[in-house]
C-alpha cells in the first residue's frame, strides 16, 4: 500500500515539474514575443534601425527598422554588407567606410551622419552610432552592434533654416542704411557693414550710447529704450558722433512675449 502511494506521489511530482516547465517556457516565449513587439514599435516611432555584424562569419542581421531606413522590403536572412554599401550616397561612401575601418581598428566605435540614395532617387539622411566591437580572449573583433536613425526631416529643416538665415544675412548686409541689433541692456549684438564703416570698425559688445554717441550714460530721448519699455515701434531724430540720424527702433519679442532686444534702423539721408 505504501509503495503504491509513494509511486503516485512520485508520478504526481514529475507531472507537476513538467507542467511548471511548460508554463515557464510559455511565459518565456510570451515575454520574448512582447519584447519583439515593443522593440518593433519603438523602432518605428523613432525611425530607428538596429544591426548586428558577425565579424567571424561576415553574417549581417538587420532589424525591421533597418530594412525600412535603407529602403528595402523586410526579408530577414538576405542582409549583406553589399546591400548597405549600395544605398550609401556615392559622395559619402569613402567617409563611411573610413569610419567603419577606424571604429574597428582603433576600438572606438563611431558616431556619424551620412546620406542614402533610395531606388526612386530620393535622398535620405542617416545618423549612425556603434559601440566598440566585441572581442574574443585573443583581442580579435568578433561581433559588432549599432543603430541607424532616419534624420531626414531634421536635416531638411536645418537646411531650410540655414538658407533662410543666409537670405536674411544677405539682406542685412546689403541694405545701404545702418542696422543695429541691441539686447535689452543696450549692448550691441550685431551691426551691418554700413554701421561698422560709419562708427569706425568693430563695435559689437559695446553699449550703443558709447559707440554711437560717445556717452557714458543712455541718451534721454533714446527710441531704443522707449521701444523696449513700450513694446512698440518708436522713432526719433538723434544727434550722434556723425551728425543727425532718424532712428526707427523695433522691439524683438520671444515666444513667451518677452522683449529681448531691439533692431534699430538708422536713416542718415
Amino acid at each position: 500500500m505504501s509503495m503504491k502511494t509513494g509511486s503516485r506521489k512520485k508520478s504526481g511530482g514529475v507531472h507537476s515539474e513538467d507542467r511548471r516547465g511548460a508554463i515557464g517556457r510559455t511565459l518565456a516565449e510570451d515575454t520574448e514575443e512582447i519584447d519583439a513587439i515593443i522593440l518593433a514599435r519603438a523602432e518605428k516611432l523613432a525611425d530607428l534601425g538596429y544591426w548586428e555584424w558577425n565579424l567571424t562569419t561576415n553574417a549581417v542581421k538587420w532589424s525591421d527598422g533597418h530594412f525600412r531606413i535603407f529602403g528595402y522590403p523586410i526579408k530577414h536572412g538576405t542582409e549583406t554588407y553589399g546591400m548597405f554599401r549600395d544605398r550609401v550616397h556615392p559622395d559619402d561612401i569613402k567617409g563611411v567606410e573610413r569610419m567603419l575601418r577606424e571604429g574597428m581598428e582603433k576600438d572606438t566605435g563611431y558616431n556619424w551622419d551620412y546620406r542614402l540614395v533610395w531606388p526612386d532617387g530620393s535622398i535620405r539622411y542617416v545618423h549612425a552610432e556603434a559601440e566598440r566591437p566585441v572581442r574574443d580572449k585573443a583581442g580579435k573583433p568578433v561581433r559588432w552592434f549599432g543603430i541607424a536613425q532616419d534624420v531626414t526631416e531634421r536635416k531638411c529643416a536645418e537646411e531650410k533654416l540655414a538658407e533662410k538665415e543666409k537670405f536674411l544675412r544677405n539682406i542685412f548686409e546689403c541694405i545701404q542704411d545702418g542696422l543695429s541689433v541691441l539686447d535689452k541692456d543696450l549692448s550691441i549684438i550685431q551691426v551691418n557693414p554700413v554701421m561698422e564703416k560709419r562708427y569706425g570698425g568693430p563695435i559689437t559688445g559695446k553699449k550703443c550710447f558709447q559707440a554711437y554717441h560717445g556717452r557714458s550714460e543712455p541718451c534721454e530721448a533714446c527710441p531704443s529704450i522707449r521701444a523696449i519699455k513700450e513694446r512698440t515701434t518708436q522713432t526719433g531724430i538723434v544727434y550722434d558722433l556723425n551728425g543727425w540720424s532718424e532712428i526707427y527702433a523695433f522691439p524683438m519679442v520671444n515666444d513667451r512675449g518677452e522683449v529681448v532686444g531691439v533692431v534699430s534702423h538708422f536713416n542718415t539721408a
